[in-house]
Parts: C-alpha cells; sequence; structure tokens
C-alpha cells in the first residue's frame, strides 16, 4: 500500500477523535461580535486542553517514534 493510502486510513480511523479537538477550541472560535477567529488569534486559555488532548491522542499514538 503507498503512503497516501496508509495515511488516509489513519486518518478514517482517527475521524471519530478529530471533534474532540473542534470542541476543545469551541468557546475561543468567535469573538465578541460572533465573527470566526483563526485559531492562530484564538485566546488559548479558552481552550479545553483534556478534551483536546483526549482528542489528539490517536494521532500521538499513530506518529513514528
Amino acid at each position: 500500500m503507498s503512503a497516501a493510502g496508509r495515511l488516509g486510513d489513519l486518518l478514517r480511523g482517527l475521524a471519530p477523535q478529530v471533534p474532540g479537538v473542534l470542541t476543545g477550541r469551541r468557546a475561543a472560535r468567535t469573538g465578541p461580535d460572533g465573527d470566526l477567529v483563526p485559531p492562530a488569534g484564538q485566546d488559548r486559555n479558552r481552550w479545553d486542553a483534556a478534551m483536546i488532548e483526549e482528542g489528539a491522542a490517536p494521532a500521538v499514538a499513530a506518529r513514528p517514534r
């Protein structure tokens, strides 16, 4: 299988975890005016670090060492 195929399989396996990563930033994704705030401009103090860590754990575990 090609590297692209393996990556596709990995991403499909992680898909259920992605919402945890996205939900962990929900509070910081919009500004006071309701406009979207890109990740670089978000207040990371408003991120739910535990939820992000839980959502990212499968990708971290699959990473080559």
